[in-house]
């Protein structure tokens, strides 16, 4: 092969890395810019149906609906927490069911910290949901949120917590 064919060739080779070095550090850096500008613009959509959701089923108003979300919002960081501490105690006691070691005692323990994470999250769950009721105002407006909670997280299953069909007694 003649030398200013190798050359050319060489050329044609540098040429198509740095194409793809930059289209790579193009799409790098342009992801999480478009993330960040959906999740913003999910969570105001989220709250703008949570406001008509709210004020039209249960005729809360908006001083109480603001209250509301505050409690939401604090709810949802609480149990992101709580499952991020058990989804490390699950992968560990995962980590336990694949190793070598038969030491029960600390298995057993990873199954009742586990067990506790749990007991806790539904404490949370419960409170939180007391807390929720505590702002209506009227019998009327708990009824009716009662109501709107229940039917959605039916229809939600509660984070699929529920598995399996569900039998109606």
């Amino acid at each position: 092969m003649r030398y200013s064919c190798k050359l050319c060739w060489i050329i044609l080779s540098l040429f198509l890395l740095g194409n793809l070095v930059l289209l790579g550090i193009w799409w790098y850096e342009k992801e999480p810019e478009q993330n960040e500008d959906v999740r913003r613009f999910n969570k105001e959509e989220y709250r703008d149906q949570m406001r008509g959701m709210l004020l039209q089923n249960t005729s809360i108003n908006e001083e109480q609906f603001e209250e509301m979300y505050q409690l939401w919002q604090d709810h949802s960081k609480q149990m992101y927490k709580s499952h991020i501490e058990l989804d490390s105690l699950r992968q560990l006691l995962m980590n336990e069911t694949f190793s070598n070691n038969t030491d029960t005692i600390k298995i057993r323990n990873l199954m009742n910290q586990l067990a506790f994470g749990q007991q806790q999250i539904e404490e949370i769950n419960y409170q939180h949901f007391r807390k929720l009721r505590n702002v209506c105002e009227t019998d009327e407006q708990r009824e009716m949120l009662d109501k709107l909670l229940r039917s959605r997280i039916m229809k939600d299953g509660h984070r699929k917590r529920f598995r399996g069909r569900r039998k109606n007694h």
